[in-house]
C-alpha cells in the first residue's frame, strides 16, 4: 500500500472533492425545489417545469445560483429570461412564483 507523502495535500484534495459534491447536491436540490414550485404554484407540467428550470440553471454558474439556493426571488432580468425560456419550452403561461417553496 502506498503512503501519502504529503498528508496536508491529501486532506485538501478530499475537502475540494467533497465541496464539489456539495455544490452539485445543492444545485440538484435547488433544481428539484424550483421544479416542484413551478408545478404546484403555476400549474406547469413536470416536463414543462423541468425544461424551464434545466435550461435556466444551465445558464447559471454556481456563484450565480447561490442566492436561489437560499430561497431568494429572481431578479427582473432573471424573470425575463425565465419567461423567454418558458416560451421556448412551449409553456403557454410564463408567470413566475413570488416565493420559492422550501
Amino acid at each position: 500500500m502506498a503512503r501519502c507523502r504529503n498528508p496536508l495535500l491529501a486532506v485538501a484534495l478530499v475537502a475540494a472533492l467533497c465541496s464539489c459534491g456539495a455544490v452539485r447536491a445543492t444545485r440538484d436540490q435547488t433544481r428539484d425545489r424550483w421544479v416542484r414550485t413551478y408545478v404546484s404554484e403555476l400549474g406547469l407540467t413536470q416536463r414543462e417545469a423541468g425544461c424551464v428550470i434545466d435550461r435556466f440553471f444551465g445558464e447559471l454558474s454556481d456563484d450565480e445560483l447561490k442566492p436561489l439556493t437560499k430561497g431568494r426571488e429572481l431578479s427582473d432580468a432573471q424573470a425575463a429570461r425565465v419567461g423567454e425560456i418558458a416560451i421556448a419550452c412551449g409553456v403557454g403561461r410564463t408567470a413566475q412564483p413570488t416565493t420559492s417553496s422550501a
